[in-house]
């Protein structure tokens, strides 16, 4: 995933080269939740646990009540 400054974020599928677009925005206290809406306009919340100029780090606690993170890192 790669999300830009304007709101905007690009999903690239690593098997096929598949892109979606989709849009992202931090919310709540401290902007410490990550809303993005998907392709298809579902909309999904994250805890964001991390965001730095270097890492992006967001979950959930699944249906099991495990956290489920996802960890992005900036490319050289």
């Amino acid at each position: 995933m790669s999300f830009r400054n304007d709101g905007s974020y690009t999903q690239t599928l690593l098997a096929d080269k598949t892109e979606f677009v989709g849009s992202w925005m931090l919310m709540g206290t401290n902007n410490s939740t990550l809303h993005i809406t998907d392709h298809k306009g579902a909309l999904h919340e994250y805890t964001l646990t991390k965001a730095t100029d270097q890492q992006l780090r967001y979950g959930y606690v699944n249906s099991a009540n495990q956290l489920e993170e996802y960890v992005f890192s900036l490319l050289p």
